[in-house]
């Protein structure tokens, strides 16, 4: 199964929108069988939904030196302890459990040492995609548009 770094890797590599698109469904969906597919959902409807806020800033850390598969901790983990992260006023209060939000009433001194620890956590390119997700930066990084994940996912982000 591949990281999520190597799922954004991938998607960055790809040169033309329709191909951007084409590996976007191909992990986002369930037809491939990639087990993270809700995740990676989750991900991009955090980047890309505007009423989804994140008021954690990304604290320095040590970045886990380590081949991809042995972080302490995976990106799929972490994904379930993204409400802590954001704004209690975000439109989705929780990626992880839409229906069944949870919200995090922590200081914002607790909400940085918890993000440290999960980002040291995680293998260096996961927590790269990680900061990039807290910062809403993956048009940048990885060259994924709101229009993409509309095309790619119809219905995810809710109506223009």
């Amino acid at each position: 199964m591949k990281q999520f770094s190597e799922v954004f890797d991938e998607i960055k590599a790809a040169r033309r929108k329709h191909d951007k698109i084409a590996v976007m469904v191909k992990y986002g969906t369930n037809d491939y069988n990639y087990p993270s597919a809700r995740t990676f959902q989750a991900m991009l409807l955090g980047n890309f939904h505007p009423g989804v806020r994140f008021d954690t800033p990304i604290p320095d850390y040590k970045p886990m030196d380590v081949p991809v598969t042995f972080g302490y901790t995976s990106l799929y983990d972490a994904m379930q302890r993204i409400y802590i992260f954001q704004t209690n006023d975000s439109v989705i209060r929780d990626l992880w459990r839409p229906q069944n939000p949870r919200s995090s009433v922590l200081p914002v001194t607790r909400k940085t040492e918890i993000l440290i620890q999960i980002l040291e956590g995680l293998q260096k390119d996961d927590a790269v995609v990680l900061s990039n997700l807290l910062t809403k930066n993956f048009q940048k990084a990885y060259g994924i548009t709101e229009a993409m994940v509309r095309e790619a996912f119809p219905g995810l982000l809710g109506p223009n």
